[in-house]
Formats: C-alpha cells, structure tokens, sequence
C-alpha cells in the first residue's frame, strides 16, 4: 500500500513540477515579446523623417472636413510619393504607420487620358459597326 501511495504521490509532483517549467518558460517567452513590442514602439514614438518604404518626404495633411463625404477627419501623415501608399496616424502618443497596403486610385490621374468617347456624327458611327445598310439590299 506504500508503494502505492509514493507511485501517485510522485506522478503528482512530476505533474506539478512540468506545469511550473512550463508556466516559467511561458513568461520568459512572453517578457520576450513584450520587450520587442516595446522596442518597436520605441521607434515610433516620433515620426519618421523619411518615408521608410520608398525615402520620399512626408507631408503633413491637417484635421478638417472630407469633401466627397462632408465627415470629419483628423490630422495625418502621407508619403508625397503619389506611388506609394505609406501614411501615420497618431494614437495615443504614437504614430501608427501603415505602408503595406495596396493604394487603389479613386480618381482620374492627369496622366491617364480621358475615356470619354470623341463625339461622331450618327453616320460615322454607324460606318464603323458592322451593320448593314438595308437600303442596299436590292431584292
């Protein structure tokens, strides 16, 4: 019976032994990743000079009211390269720094040409299709 005993008596101590390893490696792992969190917030503390995706200058758009929308807006920071799609918001006394997204394009660029057809007259219009005219047809 004592043998009994000391066998269940051990396997709860190497049960509770395990559980405190692996609660000690669990923090360590998690003071770990607490210190790389704050050392990246570190880095945005203030804002980048330059843009850290393409190097081109930050431009400062201040608070105000949407035009398309007419809601308001806070300030924020963009990059003044139109290719790309880095901009900072200010959080809390930190900068969150977005520059991984995809940037679609809203409106017409003045690079881009107009896709408003050039004005035809009827005839012309219907010279280019492949209609037929009936008024050929002999029959």
């Amino acid at each position: 019976m004592n043998e009994l005993y000391l066998l269940f008596y051990g396997i709860g101590v190497g049960a509770w032994v395990m559980s405190s390893i692996k609660d000690i490696l669990k923090e360590k792992e998690i003071k770990k990743i607490r210190a790389e969190v704050e050392k990246e917030r570190e880095k945005f503390r203030k804002l980048p000079e330059k843009c850290p995706r393409c190097g081109g200058e930050i431009k400062n758009i201040p608070a105000g009211v949407s035009k398309r929308t007419h809601q308001p807006y806070r300030e924020f920071w963009v990059c003044d390269n139109p290719n790309c799609s880095f901009t900072a918001n200010k959080k809390g006394g930190h900068f969150i720094c977005r520059w991984d997204k995809t940037q679609n394009q809203k409106g017409r660029t003045s690079e881009e040409k107009s896709k408003a057809r050039e004005l035809k007259t009827k005839k012309e219009e219907a010279g280019d299709t492949d209609e037929i005219d009936v008024s050929q047809i002999p029959f």
